[in-house]
């Protein structure tokens, strides 16, 4: 998907969630709201949000929503489930099992995969249904290798 069409993806999921009825208690960039719409008075983040509901939230803040990694990099969570990475931009998070197992939808890549901090940086593809090794470090365009055929592809 070009870039412009991924903004505009974006923009589109950003304003049909802000629109969605909220019938019962959802978290939004850390804060409950109720079955009114109300936040609690002081907007404080909500103490009582499941750990799986912002899995970032341990990392280190390095202010302004960044945090970062020791394993995955330097990354946005302030409009979790998106996040904005460093180096792969926009990621939709779903959070697995464990404490370190995710799967990422990545808007330019247009591609789910998987992820661990045993394993990263292999990522599991699904497209490719293939393991591929990211090189660190490459952004604009990233650079990977498809563990299976050795192809070596760029991702934007």
């Amino acid at each position: 998907m070009p870039p412009t069409a991924n903004r505009l993806l974006l923009s589109a999921v950003l304003i049909v969630t802000a629109l969605l009825p909220r019938s019962q208690p959802i978290w939004g960039q850390g804060y409950v709201y109720d079955d009114d719409d109300n936040a609690p008075a002081d907007n404080a983040p909500a103490d009582n949000a499941p750990a799986s509901a912002r899995p970032f939230s341990e990392l280190p803040d390095l202010g302004n929503g960044w945090r970062e990694s020791p394993w995955f990099g330097i990354l946005n969570d302030g409009f979790y489930p998106w996040i904005f990475h460093l180096e792969h931009g926009w990621l939709f998070v779903v959070h697995g099992e464990d404490e370190d197992d995710f799967f990422f939808y990545d808007l330019n890549w247009g591609d789910w995969w998987y992820a661990t901090s045993e394993i990263f940086p292999a990522v599991y593809s699904v497209s490719r249904d293939s393991w591929v090794f990211y090189f660190m470090d490459t952004a604009g365009p990233r650079r990977f290798v498809d563990l299976a055929s050795g192809e070596f592809f760029e991702v934007q």
